[in-house]
């Protein structure tokens, strides 16, 4: 994460939590039955704003998946010889290619 991301998520965060503060403060003072009007007034803005977000990132997600980075994986040690290709994405998918591995026959008692 860049530091320009860190000090706008640390701000957001410090600004949500200085809200719900401030908000929580209010409705103590306004009483019991002026705090369920407040709350219900509220809810009609906060509702279908966190739907609205909530869908414009999936669809973000489901459109524009992350690009796929091939990453070779060439493990050898005695014997074995393997070539892995993974490509990471919406999905992944791996396919070993070239994979020999010679045993060693199995001692006859």
């Amino acid at each position: 994460m860049g530091r320009n991301r860190m000090i706008w998520a640390v701000g957001g965060g410090l600004l949500a939590v200085a809200a719900a503060t401030w908000l929580v403060i209010f409705l103590t003072g306004q009483g019991m039955e002026r705090a369920n009007q407040w709350s219900s007034v509220l809810q009609l803005f906060v509702s279908p704003t966190l739907t609205i977000a909530g869908l414009v990132v999936s669809w973000l997600a489901w459109r524009d998946p992350r690009p796929t980075t091939p990453v070779n994986f060439v493990p050898s040690s005695s014997g074995r010889s393997v070539s892995i290709d993974v490509e990471a994405g919406r999905d992944v998918y791996t396919a070993a290619r070239d994979m020999t591995i010679n045993q060693r026959p199995e001692p006859r008692l």
